[in-house]
């Protein structure tokens, strides 16, 4: 077995590691949707164990909200005793949410989190779900708030009020100092965002312990608080000033998500950790109770140490405030604020990094301009277009928002639409549990925390629709502004996905299908290729031009259906949109070009007429139209000894009623002896007359030739659209054929003549000839009508004597005297007569000759 490199043949951060985690090696399970409920292990083995797994996933979740937050969550509501319930709070629901992601993570136990979630729970529209993840990762993927905490501590450390441009000029030149480290010496990069991670952790865990250390040894004269000494009580002092607005208790509550983000991290990884299911029933809870513990205790920290009005006007420099007040002005204003900077740089890279993998394995789907250039690792063995497309909306998101506002905007805008992904998330559990309850659930989340985890994300979606006081929330603009960026980029996102999958493939007449594409560096990409499926008819005359016509029809106008006969929903990915036309006189050339040539020049739909060159046709077309008049013709087309090579798994349709699918299977692979070559699908049918009108009766065997007995499904389908678009289709057993495609092909001429003779006599009875003829062929269309509307009542040749009794009783007494005289003269043996004479004319094979 070849070697297989992929993102599974090296670890998560690996630096030389670009492809795409859908490459794998053969030996592994298949990566089709159906098959995400199979465990699979990394090319590389499970080398994540417990610790190693706790570690990224308890270091993604502690990041700058615990040293920025606190301070805009206690101004927006108000209180201490509120903010620290929205902690708690919002560690309760971060728990549901959890459930939600281990049910998922232990029933799909593969890499790829709630990519892998959302295409295994919503397949249709196709490609919906993916763009919409893919969107979400590039306009939303950015790294801004991180930047701009490390503007703002930076400054604080060394005592500068920096302008708004010199602030913005900070984090948009950490970001660009960051995106050139990650895109020209990745290695280091990577080192120096390890080395950073254990500092973070080191901060929150310091600050956390601190709060005690202030309880403990410090003088109450030492530490500054605006509860604890109040005359009003402590649990009054809690709650004073609380703003129950929703409004202002839903963005607070995006912050406090913020905070918690990350707890599924060990989902997008489970490929290389190992006992993937029991690791991740134990990991993530663990990670959650220790972060909710360390935030607890810092916030109680922060507010035993820092007043609450300082605390409201600090904005994201809560922390800074409370280490220059518990430490003193030189270690706390200077040291540690510069640690929380760094941390914050460290935040920056691991996400930069992490963020532009996301960009390449979206890019490497498909689902971005320009993907083969932001897949490759060129130029420097790096994901460096990836570290590009990462660049361009952090650098928007800092740079365009007013300075005031930003980072708590940033936070809304990032919180909104992950609200409208969690609650599909959470839906599709509630919706697999009763659509697939044969999957395997290791973890079954309990159905009230999933409930819970919808009716919350329910009402932060509609928190915007309810203002605060004054219309005033936590930016210095219209406070809804967040929602409007937020539904603006899913509607975005659903915008991009109906333009590239349904309407330019609608203009263009094509499908979008995938294929697999390896660059030049290595790097597997799956390719969205324009497909046009091409339909030849050979032998372009009466019912091939028939077909071809209302065919071309119906690609823009749907097929009436006045049988209400239950038609195939054929997907544009079967549809043929280009049709190639094989005559073989110049005169059938010039009244094909009369008809169709305005389309030679079209893309969609496009005719090609062809005068002979009935290879290159087959040889281009992935279904043919087999529509000669005599068995001569076809027998010439089907001799040729290319003919074979060129049909192979293609599907043959045949309205040859001379000949059989199994002669049709003997003239195209008389010289196949003893070599085992692909055969095509040989189906033969036999429309009548009224293809012209979309009138058809067509007949088709259930016995096909070649390559199989049956067909697919997919050929099915588009054998039945195919002539479902000029009338009927039935499908008959091949010992029926004959007598199947005459009754079919006979009864039209038979019936002509009793309308004849009813015309006849209404002339001479003084009506015009076209009136009696409208009246009479419009009278024996509905009285076929009204018969098929009784056959759909499974009652059978009864119909027809309740059609028959229907129209005397309408006809005062004509219509019985007129019956009576076709008793007498045995009108319906006349009928049964003509039909039997006719089924008797069969050529040598015995196979019917064709009305055609």
């Amino acid at each position: 077995m070849p070697d297989v490199e992929s993102s599974e043949t090296s670890p998560l951060l690996s630096p030389t590691s670009t492809l795409s985690p859908d490459i794998i090696s053969p030996d592994h399970p298949d990566r089709s949707i159906e098959h995400d409920t199979i465990p699979e292990t990394a090319t590389i083995g499970r080398n994540l164990s417990w610790t190693s797994a706790y570690i990224l996933v308890i270091s993604r979740v502690i990041g700058s909200g615990i040293f920025a937050t606190p301070g805009a969550i206690v101004k927006s509501v108000g209180s201490i005793g509120l903010a620290l319930s929205l902690w708690v709070a919002g560690a309760v629901l971060s728990a549901c949410g959890l459930a939600v992601s281990l049910e998922y993570g232990c029933m799909l136990p593969r890499s790829g989190g709630d990519k892998v979630y959302l295409e295994f729970t919503y397949r249709h529209p196709k490609f919906l779900a993916s763009t919409l993840i893919a969107v979400q990762a590039v306009l939303l993927g950015f790294t801004a708030s991180n930047c701009i905490i490390f503007s703002k501590y930076l400054s604080f450390a060394f005592s500068i009020e920096p302008t708004e441009f010199q602030s913005k000029a900070l984090a948009l030149g950490l970001l660009t100092i960051i995106t050139i480290i990650h895109g020209r010496f990745m290695k280091a990069g990577i080192a120096i965002q390890n080395a950073l991670g254990w500092v973070k952790i080191f901060l929150v865990l310091f600050m956390a312990l601190s709060g005690v250390y202030v309880i403990l040894f410090h003088e109450r004269g030492e530490t500054v608080t605006s509860f604890a000494s109040s005359d009003a009580g402590l649990w009054k002092e809690l709650w004073k000033d609380s703003d129950w607005s929703w409004n202002n208790l839903s963005t607070s509550l995006f912050k406090v998500f913020y905070s918690y983000a990350g707890l599924n991290n060990m989902n997008n990884v489970l490929n290389e950790v190992k006992n993937p299911v029991r690791t991740l029933k134990t990991v993530c809870p663990a990670a959650l109770i220790t972060a909710c513990l360390l935030y607890l205790l810092a916030n109680v920290s922060y507010f035993l140490v820092v007043p609450i009005e300082e605390i409201k006007e600090s904005g994201e420099l809560v922390a800074a405030l409370f280490f220059e007040r518990a430490f003193g002005p030189h270690l706390g204003r200077t040291i540690l604020p510069l640690m929380i900077a760094t941390s914050a740089v460290g935040n920056v890279m691991v996400v930069t990094f992490a963020l532009a993998r996301v960009n390449q394995e979206v890019a490497r789907q498909g689902f971005l301009p320009f993907s083969r250039t932001i897949s490759s690792s060129k130029p420097w063995n790096s994901p460096f277009w990836g570290l590009v497309v990462h660049y361009i909306p952090s650098f928007l998101v800092i740079a365009i928002p007013p300075q005031g506002g930003a980072y708590n905007f940033i936070l809304d805008v990032e919180g909104y639409p992950g609200q409208a992904f969690a609650l599909a998330i959470t839906a599709g559990i509630i919706i697999l549990r009763y659509r697939r309850p044969d999957l395997r659930r290791p973890f079954k989340a309990w159905l009230p925390a999933v409930w819970l985890r919808g009716i919350v994300c329910v009402a932060l979606l509609a928190a915007p629709f309810f203002p605060p006081a004054g219309w005033k929330g936590d930016v210095d603009f219209f406070y809804a502004t967040y929602a409007i960026v937020g539904i603006g980029i899913i509607l975005f996102g659903v915008l991009y996905w109906y333009i590239w999958t349904v309407l330019l493939p609608k203009w263009g007449g094509y499908t979008l299908e995938e294929e697999v594409e390896v660059l030049d560096d290595g790097t597997s990409i799956t390719k969205l290729v324009h497909s046009r499926k091409t339909l030849a008819i050979v032998g372009c005359g009466q019912i091939g031009t028939a077909i071809l016509e209302v065919l071309l029809a119906s690609l823009s106008q749907p097929c009436p259906n006045p049988h209400h006969q239950t038609l195939p929903i054929l997907s544009m990915k079967f549809k043929p949109t280009r049709f190639i036309a094989c005559v073989n006189t110049q005169e059938s050339v010039l009244r094909l070009r009369n008809q169709f040539g305005h389309l030679a020049r079209s893309s969609f739909p496009h005719v090609q007429i062809s005068q002979g060159g009935v290879a290159q046709a087959v040889q281009q077309a992935d279904v043919i139209l087999l529509a000669c008049k005599t068995t001569d013709q076809a027998a010439e087309i089907l001799g040729d000894p290319g003919l074979a090579e060129r049909l192979a798994g293609k599907l043959l349709l045949s309205t040859c009623a001379n000949l059989s699918p199994h002669q049709i299977e003997r003239l195209i692979y008389h010289d196949a002896s003893g070599v085992e070559a692909e055969k095509c699908f040989i189906v033969q049918a036999s429309p009548n007359a009224a293809a012209y009108v979309r009138q058809s009766a067509t007949v088709i065997s259930t016995t096909i030739a070649g390559a199989d007995t049956t067909l697919s499904p997919d050929f099915e389908n588009l054998t039945t659209w195919i002539f479902s678009s000029i009338g009927t289709v039935t499908y008959v057993p091949d010992s029926l054929m004959s007598e199947a495609s005459i009754t079919s092909g006979l009864a039209p001429a038979l019936l002509t003549v009793a309308l004849e003779g009813i015309i006849k006599e209404a002339m001479t009875r003084g009506l015009s000839e076209p009136d009696a003829l409208h009246l009479a062929a419009q009278a024996m269309k509905g009285s076929a009508e009204l018969v098929l509307s009784k056959k759909d009542e499974n009652k059978g040749l009864f119909a027809i004597d309740q059609v028959r009794d229907e129209a005397i009783e309408t006809s005062n007494g004509s219509g019985a005297l007129g019956l009576a005289a076709l008793r007498q003269a045995a009108a319906k043996d006349t009928f049964a007569e003509a039909m039997r004479q006719g089924m008797e004319k069969k050529d040598p094979n015995g196979y019917l000759y064709s009305n055609w």
